[in-house]
């Protein structure tokens, strides 16, 4: 009876730690929306970028046009569009020691 009480302990420990590894090779994947189309981004407009298409990350920095001043955090931030022309976003999504980037350049319409 005892020696079937550990097989089974052995057996759920096992299970428990393959779980545990295969959560860990995951890989992080970075995308982001906003909450407008590309027709609609005009100057002085408010557009909400979302991250919540990126997988297995739980950090999000976003840079707007390479400038460190224009630095955000979250996987949802809001901007208001303050020059027309090409806006370059970069976001870059991180889990401990993974981690992933995209860019995009939207264009904004006066």
């Amino acid at each position: 009876m005892l020696r079937k009480k550990i097989s089974a302990l052995l057996l759920v420990t096992g299970v428990v730690i393959a779980l545990a590894t295969q959560s860990c090779t995951k890989s992080v994947f970075a995308c982001f929306s906003t909450d407008m189309s590309q027709d609609s981004l005009h100057i002085n407009r408010v557009v909400t970028f979302n991250a919540n298409c990126s997988s297995n990350a739980d950090e999000f920095f976003w840079e707007f046009n390479n400038n460190p001043d224009s630095t955000y955090f979250g996987s949802v931030v809001t901007k208001t569009l303050k020059d027309t022309g090409g806006l370059t976003v970069y976001l870059l999504v991180v889990n401990g020691n993974k981690s992933a980037s995209t860019k995009q350049t939207l264009y904004v319409k006066p």
